[in-house]
């Protein structure tokens, strides 16, 4: 039998990973496979809360946010992750630590090392078998968030340009770097092309 698969969605806000993984969730949907979705911040009661408070309060050290982000990430490991694994469910999540290393590392400046010990002791062996790292150009992302949220942004799309073009340089710099489930999927072609894109990216994942 062939094991469910632990897919993560990354990349800068606005470049359709969220659509994606509910494009993803509806074909499982229609091909009768179990499934759960969560997101790295929220995706549980706890994190809920937090991520109203990671979203929308006042602003925090680089150190905090990533505090605030693997508590919840703890949280759903054990809430969400670990029992659907269990149950023969795939998970679906929206973000993991590549958001950490762009975000907290590249834009505001918490060492790597940090970063990369904290995920080791908060996931342990839980971690995707598949991050699909959507490519956006940010002036697109900043339009498609701009046009979503109806002109509010929150804490993180208040930050200048400067910003994100250090986390656009810390998803391509991890990406090339790390581990080799990371799969680049262009997102500024038509949503029905990356969902095909992912797909194939989905198909070439071993599930053994």
């Amino acid at each position: 039998m062939t094991k469910p698969l632990f897919i993560a969605f990354e990349g800068i806000d606005g470049c359709g990973k969220t659509t994606q993984l509910e494009r993803l969730a509806m074909r499982l949907a229609a091909d009768k496979v179990d499934y759960v979705t969560c997101r790295a911040i929220g995706g549980s009661k706890l994190g809920d809360e937090v991520r109203k408070i990671f979203l929308h309060g006042p602003d925090m050290t680089a150190l905090s946010e990533l505090l605030l982000m693997s508590a919840c990430v703890a949280q759903m490991i054990a809430e969400v992750v670990r029992p659907a694994l269990a149950e023969g469910k795939w998970v679906l999540c929206d973000r993991w630590y590549l958001s950490s290393i762009a975000y907290q590392g590249y834009g505001k400046g918490l060492d790597i090392k940090t970063i990369d010990r904290i995920r080791k002791e908060v996931c342990q062996v839980f971690n995707p078998d598949l991050i699909v790292y959507i490519q956006a150009p940010i002036e697109v992302c900043k339009d498609r968030s701009f046009i979503r949220n109806k002109g509010k942004i929150d804490r993180f799309e208040s930050m200048g340009l400067d910003f994100f073009q250090r986390v656009e340089k810390g998803f391509e710099v991890t990406a090339s770097f790390f581990s080799p489930n990371i799969k680049r999927i262009d997102g500024t072609a038509p949503a029905s092309i990356v969902a095909r894109d992912i797909w194939n990216a989905i198909s070439e994942t071993p599930r053994v």
